[in-house]
């Protein structure tokens, strides 16, 4: 069976949708006036042509019965990898699955149960990584409810694939610490942050730790080494995980930041921060590079260096009004620069929500957690190398036919992946938009 192709659908300034071929034609008339007066300088923005679904999951008929696929990536075969929630009556174990892509609507999955373990079972894959030696490493969520603790797993690509508990992860007044997903060193480890656990100035509310992770040691008490606790002020509450820039430095981002009145903290979850950390300083590792300050952002979801060498982002708030904004930050320079591209501000709220991705072209890609003319989330795209960036939504999620509240990638094929949630079958779905190629 093929994918699902499905028109893309635009917005008006109004925020309803316009037909496909009323978009194309203003497209093509704009780009045969420009080129008639032939004024150099206006700049008509390429917009991918297709949404695809892959697969579809059926939350209840079909076996395993799964639903919310999350943590999805592509590997270095090329097929698609990812977690997912078993939710069959009855059978609430965690779903591994994988997609070739030469035949997407045969899944191939694999249920597993933890190791050893009298808490039950893991039912839910935080994140993981595909290392340089093709075993897959993770974090895995069990036991109790939905704030359990949390594992350190590896699954070896093997037929079927082989599930080992490496160990378990600290927790919070036992529940969940929330690890983002890894990034590869050298040697074999990984690094990672969480958005609990470190310093506390009240219950229940703590400020995050970055970690390195050893996952060969056989010393399970040095698998996982604490390298910086968030102190609030400098930062709190890290999202969207750790990159690895050009320079060898690890770069991320924290949601809040914090004021001490009075010996009482004050949070703020509006601002947050972005920093870097220097693997080869023993000491001074942590550096904050920019403060947000809610008019230029808040909350910011993690980062991508651009092929310029800066780094790129959206936030969840602030900005024009406070819907959040994307934005860059020039590292090579001895005062970092910030810049926002661009302000969300619709009738209906949008806040993007994780990463934003840059292709060849130099086009920055991302997904709104609301947004659209039913609110589900949008995908859309910015093209930075106008003088005025050009702001175009790809596609709104309509909850029922496309799913919602969508997560996304950016292939090592160079095309969008992503998955969203309910669906045709209830289940989540998974999807594709391809975009335009390198010439050669």
């Amino acid at each position: 069976m093929p994918p699902y192709r499905l028109e893309p659908l635009s917005l008006n300034d109004k925020g309803e949708t316009m037909s496909y071929s009323k978009t194309i034609f203003l497209h093509n008339l704009l780009l045969f006036i420009g080129l008639f007066i032939l004024l150099a300088s206006q700049h008509v923005a390429a917009t991918p042509k297709k949404f695809e679904i892959l697969h579809l999951f059926d939350r209840i008929s079909a076996p395993p019965g799964i639903d919310d696929p999350k943590s999805l990536i592509q590997g270095k075969d090329g097929n698609l990898y990812g977690g997912a929630f078993g939710s069959r009556s009855g059978d609430e174990k965690a779903v591994f699955f994988k997609i070739n892509l030469t035949q997407p609507t045969q899944l191939i999955y694999s249920n597993f149960l933890t190791v050893a373990r009298n808490f039950g079972n893991i039912y839910s894959i935080r994140s993981f990584i595909e290392a340089r030696n093709g075993t897959f490493y993770g974090v895995g969520l069990g036991g109790g409810g939905f704030a359990g603790p949390e594992y350190l797993f590896k699954i070896t690509p093997s037929s079927p694939p082989v599930y080992n508990e490496l160990m378990d992860l600290p927790t919070v007044k036992s529940d969940a610490t929330l690890f983002s997903e890894f990034v590869e060193g050298k040697g074999g480890k990984f690094y990672a942050t969480s958005r609990e656990g470190g310093k506390s100035y009240e219950p229940f509310v703590t400020g995050g730790k970055i970690y390195e992770i050893n996952p060969n040691n056989s010393n399970v008490n040095k698998r996982l080494i604490t390298l910086h606790n968030f102190d609030f002020v400098n930062g709190f509450y890290p999202i969207g995980g750790l990159i690895k820039g050009k320079d060898g430095k690890l770069y991320g981002t924290a949601c809040g930041t914090a004021t001490f009145t009075n010996n009482q903290i004050n949070y703020d979850y509006s601002t947050g921060v972005i920093y870097s950390f220097d693997l080869n300083k023993k000491k001074s590792a942590y550096k904050v590079l920019h403060r947000f300050k809610t008019k230029d952002g808040g909350c910011p979801q993690g980062l991508t260096q651009g092929i310029d060498g800066k780094l790129y982002g959206a936030t969840l708030y602030g900005g024009i009004a406070n819907q959040g904004v994307i934005f860059s930050l020039a590292i090579n320079k001895a005062i970092p620069v910030y810049q926002v591209f661009h302000n969300f501000k619709n009738s209906v709220p949008v806040n993007p929500q994780g990463k934003v991705f840059q292709s060849w072209n130099g086009n920055l890609y991302g997904v709104t957690s609301s947004g659209g003319k039913l609110g589900l989330g949008t995908l859309f795209q910015l093209d930075i190398s106008a003088k005025k960036p050009i702001y175009t939504v790809i596609h709104a999620f309509d909850g029922k036919r496309t799913g919602s509240h969508p997560e996304l990638i950016m292939g090592k094929d160079g095309n969008l992946y992503g998955v969203a949630q309910n669906g045709p079958l209830d289940g989540g779905l998974v999807f594709r938009v391809k975009l335009p190629a390198k010439s050669k």
